[in-house]
């Protein structure tokens, strides 16, 4: 589902303008924005605009860097160090489950950081491959005639 918005300009004294964007609530909501948060606009072309979160989830970040170094530096790679998780899918209301995909038995197969300049405003960002065993495919299945 897409979210129009549309284009605002203010017109300062000097005669410079600025143009903003608004971010619809549910969308921010649905990818868990924060107030001060840093984003990277890149123009694809004059129909796409690609916008990259700079410094989104650090501290989920943080703690998939940290998982990584378990796996594959202290050592802890073993079945029972395995991760379960689940892509879910949401109604056009952001709230509503309307199913997921739940993966069965995680683990990190490779994990690498680009590199880094000192004093750069270079996005930092890091590259996960993970295997899966096990996938379970399931729907809510809501009876509309109720």
């Amino acid at each position: 589902m897409g979210y129009l918005t549309k284009v605002q300009v203010v017109e300062r004294a000097n005669g410079q303008r600025q143009f903003y964007l608004i971010c619809p609530v549910p969308l921010a909501q649905a990818l868990e924005m924060e107030k001060g948060e840093s984003i990277e606009w890149v123009v694809e072309n004059k129909g796409i605009l690609r916008i990259t979160r700079s410094e989104a989830r650090r501290a989920s970040r943080s703690s998939d860097a940290q998982a990584a170094k378990k796996w594959f530096i202290d050592g802890f790679h073993e079945e029972k160090d395995e991760m379960n998780g689940r892509i879910v899918f949401l109604a056009p209301d952001m709230k509503t489950e309307l199913g997921d995909i739940e993966l069965q038995n995680l683990g990190f197969k490779k994990f690498s950081t680009d590199d880094y300049e000192a004093n750069s405003e270079k996005i930092a960002r890091f590259h996960v491959e993970l295997y899966c065993e096990g996938m379970k495919f399931n729907i809510n299945y809501a009876d509309p005639g109720k």
